[in-house]
């Protein structure tokens, strides 16, 4: 679930296909778009397409230089903006990656992947406020795209706000349903709030969905062991036990709660 936001970056610049040529324009605040005349149109259109052209057989340069030439024509066009900040996204120059995102989303605020470009690149930047904000806004556009909550749960992370972090996993949770990955990142959040009540709770509840998962248990037990809480620790090992006392994973656990109590001949007995 958890990928390498350079990695993405660059797939975007890789894979990103052409769009309307048009230069699109928003009603508040910001400049009007460019009017072209047909014969500006023509030359802007041949330009664009040839960077395209360029940058589908790797020839960056040769690319960025049609780009400029776009821009001499038309600096108002979203598709430009969008592709210029593909082009340093791929260099690595973030800086200037994300001021042409900024900008091709103050022409075309609509566009999914604009913005998507502009969000991640903030979070690589560790801007986690303009980040957030962007994630919410594709969340509202897309709410079933799942990767989104989790790019919006790390930027509260990273920007200090944990019980908006964890809001969003519960809203995660709703789409996909019960997750492991989802309850144990709550887990750490919630141990990060000081709050080691809510934190067993989201183990707990895979222990009452799933009682004869042996596994469930033997994890509650394991990090109650972790967290010095010996007495829960050998109380849950115990009724996992009672499902199957010779699960291999428990008698490790068991090992390791009489090791973790100064108990060296049970610890040996039960290896």
């Amino acid at each position: 679930m958890y990928k390498k936001i350079s990695v993405i970056l660059f797939i975007i610049f890789l894979l990103s296909g052409s769009y309307s040529l048009v230069a699109q324009t928003k009603t508040i605040d910001i400049p009007k778009a460019q009017d072209l005349s047909n014969e500006e149109r023509r030359k802007f259109d041949y330009y664009f397409y040839e960077a395209l052209n360029a940058k589908a057989i790797d020839k960056y340069d040769a690319a960025y230089d049609f780009l400029k030439y776009c821009m001499e024509i038309d600096s108002t066009n979203a598709n430009v903006l969008y592709e210029l900040g593909n082009y340093f996204t791929a260099l690595n120059d973030k800086n200037k990656a994300v001021n042409y995102y900024r900008k091709a989303i103050d022409y075309d605020s609509d566009n999914y992947n604009y913005n998507l470009a502009y969000a991640m690149m903030c979070l690589d930047l560790k801007q986690y406020s303009d980040a957030i904000v962007q994630f919410e806004k594709l969340i509202i556009e897309d709410p079933d795209n799942t990767e989104m909550y989790v790019y919006l749960s790390e930027s509260y992370r990273m920007d200090g706000d944990l019980m908006n972090a964890i809001s969003t996993l519960d809203k995660l949770e709703q789409i996909v349903g019960l997750n492991e990955k989802i309850s144990l990142h709550k887990y750490q959040l919630y141990n990060m709030l000081k709050q080691e009540g809510k934190a067993f709770a989201e183990i707990q509840k895979y222990i009452d969905k799933y009682p004869n998962e042996i596994k469930y248990q033997i994890l509650l037990g394991d990090l109650y062991l972790q967290t010095g809480k010996t007495n829960e620790a050998y109380l849950v090992y115990s009724k996992a036990k009672a499902v199957d006392p010779d699960d291999p994973y428990l008698i490790s656990s068991m090992a390791q709660y009489y090791e973790k109590t100064n108990n060296k001949a049970a610890a040996e007995s039960e290896l």
